[in-house]
C-alpha cells in the first residue's frame, strides 16, 4: 500500500500564500465591479449631433458642394433642380395625409386601422432636436410616439424613438429650403406615414 506524503512546513505555506493572493484578487475584482471603476456598466447611447457639431458639418459640407459645383460647371452645365440642398429646415408641424404601406396596397388612407376609428388627425411636430406623433380623438390630441431627430449626411432624417429604435425619414419635396412632403417611419415595420407642411 501507497503511504499518505505528509505536506511539509513549505507547502503548507505556499499553498496559504497562494489562497491569500487568491481570494485577494477575488476581492478587488468584486469592489472594482461594485464601485463600476472598470465601467462596464455603463450604457452608451448613442446621442443625437448637437447644434455646433451639425453647424459645422454643414458647413464643411457646404463648402465641398460648393466647390464640386464650381467644378461641375466648369466643364457642363448643371440644372438648379439636380442639385441637393444641404440647408433644408423642418417646419413645426407636419399633417399625416395616409399610411404609405396601406394606400399601395388597399387604395385607402389606413389611419383609423392605425389609431382607430374616431381618430380625427394625426400630425407631426417637430422642436428643438425632438419630435412626437399626436393623434387627435374626441377633439383631444394625445402623443403617441416621441424620440429625437437629427439630419444625416444624404439630406435626410435620422429618427431615434424613444424606445431605443431607429428609423430614417425620407425627404421627398422642399420649397425654399422648407420641407414640404416626406415619409416618416414609425418604429414598428412597414408602417410609414406620408406627411406634408401643415398651412
Amino acid at each position: 500500500m501507497k503511504e499518505k506524503s505528509k505536506s511539509t512546513t513549505k507547502a503548507k505555506i505556499l499553498t496559504a500564500v497562494l489562497l491569500i493572493l487568491f481570494l485577494g484578487s477575488c476581492a478587488v475584482l468584486v469592489f472594482a465591479i461594485c464601485t463600476d471603476i472598470l465601467g462596464i456598466n455603463n450604457v452608451k447611447t448613442t446621442q443625437p449631433v448637437t447644434t455646433a457639431q451639425a453647424t459645422a458639418t454643414e458647413e464643411f459640407t457646404t463648402a465641398n458642394t460648393e466647390a464640386t459645383e464650381a467644378s461641375v460647371t466648369a466643364s457642363e452645365p448643371v440644372e438648379a433642380s439636380s442639385a441637393v440642398t444641404t440647408e433644408l429646415t423642418l417646419g413645426s408641424t407636419y399633417n399625416v395625409d395616409y399610411w404609405v404601406e396601406n394606400k399601395a396596397e388597399n387604395g385607402t388612407p389606413g389611419l383609423a386601422l392605425l389609431y382607430g376609428v374616431r381618430v380625427q388627425r394625426v400630425y407631426v411636430s417637430f422642436d428643438n432636436g425632438r419630435f412626437s406623433v399626436n393623434v387627435v380623438s374626441y377633439n383631444e390630441s394625445q402623443e403617441t410616439d416621441t424620440g429625437t431627430y437629427f439630419f444625416t449626411d444624404d439630406g435626410n432624417i435620422e429618427l431615434q424613438y424613444d424606445n431605443s429604435n431607429i428609423a430614417t425619414a425620407t425627404v421627398l419635396e422642399s420649397e425654399n429650403g422648407i420641407i414640404t412632403t416626406m415619409d416618416f417611419p414609425l418604429w414598428f415595420e412597414d408602417t410609414t406615414l406620408r406627411i406634408s407642411l401643415a398651412d
